[in-house]
């Protein structure tokens, strides 16, 4: 097996030199053939420290950028170089800087016969709680909570008032329902959408998509990466077996409520044009321009 990491890093080089540390000292590490560290348009003195602190580290390389890109754009950043250079992998996996691995990941990993139609495989994602994230939804099948987060994006007064009444009460309500964990579901299965913490990218989504859909800046990457696949004719599996904690909120931790609620309102509206046919791939406006998108863009902090 031959396997590459590709690290996001905006403005949390510590975050990220720590994550990279934790890579390196994984069972089975002599399978990775990279470790591609994108700097998302940090400060300098956040990208000298990543580059200070990583110098002597073998099997690293940072690939910078001078804006940032968004989550999906970083993380393309990576995929493009892992493909310009030539390194061939298996698996690439990707995702948030604030994820620790178990230390069996690659292991498990190298161990799997994944079918061939499985483009993506999401590990079971823990959070420091112990709420099991994946998945977000096993089938196809539209949830309440689907209905209920489409509602609160219509305005910026819906939005707050969900804020409110979910950290009042639904967010104990949601720890406790994720720690639990159906005993009767196999270890590995099919799902329709995971969350967006972690993906590992297989041979198959590498030679039939390539780079994500890059479209959006932040938030709802997970239904779009699940349109992508299946107009590829993939999958997205659940695989148990593979274990991480996700730390969560170091990425959008200084973001104003006004300008989050504008993100993801841009965000959720294009996914559902895309969803629907009827979004021009080829004529989307840039993130750095006058549009919600692009205001939003350049004062995000990820």
């Amino acid at each position: 097996m031959k396997a590459a990491f590709v690290v996001v890093n905006y403005n949390q080089s510590r975050i990220t030199v720590g994550q990279v540390a934790s890579i390196r000292f994984l069972e089975n590490s002599d399978s990775l053939v990279a470790i591609v560290v994108v700097d998302n348009g940090s400060t300098p003195e956040d990208l000298a420290f990543l580059k200070n602190a990583l110098a002597d580290t073998p099997g690293v390389v940072i690939v910078p950028s001078e804006t940032n890109l968004g989550y999906s754009g970083g993380m393309n950043l990576g995929l493009r170089y892992l493909k310009n250079h030539g390194i061939d992998c298996d698996y690439v996996i990707a995702g948030n800087n604030d994820i620790l691995f178990d230390r069996d990941f690659l292991t498990v990993l190298a161990s799997r016969a994944y079918p061939r139609e499985a483009f993506v495989v999401v590990p079971d994602v823990i959070t420091l709680t112990g709420r099991h994230q994946n998945p977000q939804r096993y089938t196809e099948e539209k949830t309440f909570r689907d209905r209920v987060l489409r509602w609160r994006m219509k305005n910026f007064f819906f939005f707050r008032v969900f804020e409110f009444l979910y950290a009042r009460f639904g967010r104990k309500r949601a720890e406790a329902r994720g720690r639990i964990v159906d005993p009767s579901r196999p270890v590995l299965e099919r799902i329709a959408l995971p969350i967006g913490a972690l993906f590992v990218f297989t041979r198959g989504y590498l030679e039939s998509c390539g780079t994500l859909e890059e479209i959006i800046f932040l938030w709802n990457e997970e239904p779009l990466l699940a349109e992508q696949v299946r107009r590829a004719g993939g999958e997205i599996w659940l695989d148990r077996n593979l274990r991480c904690l996700h730390f969560e909120s170091v990425t959008v931790g200084k973001m104003t409520s006004r300008r989050m609620f504008r993100l993801y309102r841009e965000s959720q509206r294009t996914v559902e044009a895309y969803l629907s046919g009827k979004l021009d791939l080829q004529h989307q406006p840039g993130f750095h321009d006058d549009s919600p998108v692009g205001d939003a863009a350049r004062h995000h902090t990820q």
